[in-house]
């Protein structure tokens, strides 16, 4: 028989920042048997399985359990993963767990199986309870994630820089060419971010960036574990296909041939730039440093945009014909991915 259900708060440890709550189910059947259910994010501190032994003492000292009680932790069914339970013992001071079934768990505690499916979130006592505890505990706890000043300065910094489409669709109905479009892009590397950063805001942008013994016109640095270096070539509003095949496939062929040389310069210029001494005219993102690993392959890109209209096919053939494969943009087609008003 179930006596009572309640969220307890207790000091899960002697240094803890702030308490820890979890739903506490008592029953009687030929003893007393409390029911410790974790409520994952929604608890303040730390989980039933790291606070046993606090949780247990808690209680008794309370008095809500007889010293002689017995114990059975659970975790409620979630997305990913089924519920669990485990009886709590102790053993030479210390807690052992044994797995049960939810089978064996309402055995034990003499209740339905409808007692242990249904989760806090399904009962409004308990849910406001709940958030009434983690008020008291962290009157700021429901406040949203608050971002650092230095990030939102240079979010604020990029927007009121950003170059609108018009001024480069202007460019481009001009039939600019290729240095005009450099000097356009140079002026807001965040264009280049735009397009190709993941996550959008984590990022380092470059323009002359060191490939071989020359420069390609734009690099970005981003991505999360494995770096993504994506290498972008501008061409004119007249360009053609052939005027870049020699240049590309050169600078490909030096980052196969010389991959473990260049992973290990991108990352030496993303740490530099990162502690703050920049290079090659980076324009880093709000969000330093990259979540990236030195020790991880990196993932190159290489895209070439220039013209106006190119047939379906000859780009693809073109873009097929490199090792790596590269990205064939139009002026037009490029514009059109642009997110910005």
């Amino acid at each position: 028989m179930k006596i009572s259900d309640f969220i307890f708060r207790y000091q899960a440890h002697r240094d803890s920042v702030h308490d820890s709550i979890c739903r506490v189910r008592i029953f009687h059947t030929d003893r007393v048997a409390a029911l410790l259910t974790d409520l994952g994010e929604r608890n303040t501190g730390s989980s039933v399985t790291n606070s046993i032994e606090s949780l247990c003492r808690h209680l008794a000292e309370a008095g809500h359990v007889p010293a002689d009680a017995s114990f059975i932790e659970h975790y409620e069914t979630t997305h990913m993963s089924e519920a669990a339970f485990a009886v709590v013992t102790t053993e030479d001071g210390l807690p052992r767990w044994s797995k049960i079934s939810v089978l064996a768990a309402a055995s034990m505690l003499g209740c339905s199986l409808a007692e242990l499916e249904q989760p806090a979130r399904h009962c409004p006592r308990l849910v406001a309870q709940i958030e009434k505890l983690r008020v008291q505990i962290d009157p700021y706890v429901n406040r949203p994630y608050q971002e650092s000043v230095a990030v939102l300065n240079r979010r604020n910094e990029i927007l009121r820089q950003r170059i609108p489409v018009e001024q480069l669709r202007a460019a481009i109905d001009e039939d600019a060419n290729e240095l005009a479009m450099h000097r356009l892009i140079a002026q807001d590397l965040s264009l280049i971010a735009e397009l190709y950063a993941r996550p959008e805001e984590e990022y380092i942008a470059f323009s002359q960036f060191p490939v071989d013994s020359g420069f390609v016109d734009f690099a970005l640095l981003s991505g999360r574990t494995r770096m993504d270096v994506t290498l972008v070539e501008i061409k004119g509003t007249d360009f053609s296909l052939n005027d870049a095949r020699s240049q590309i496939a050169s600078r490909l062929g030096y980052i196969v041939r010389q991959y473990p040389q260049f992973r290990a310069m991108v990352h030496r210029i993303r740490e530099r730039v990162e502690q703050g001494h920049p290079a090659y005219n980076s324009f880093p993102g709000p969000r330093l440093p990259l979540q990236v690993e030195p020790a991880r392959d990196i993932n190159v890109n290489y895209v070439v945009i220039g013209g106006r209209t190119i047939d379906a096919v000859e780009r693809r053939a073109f873009e097929m014909s490199f090792q790596p494969f590269i990205q064939l943009e139009t002026w037009d087609s490029w514009l059109k991915k642009l997110r910005r008003n």
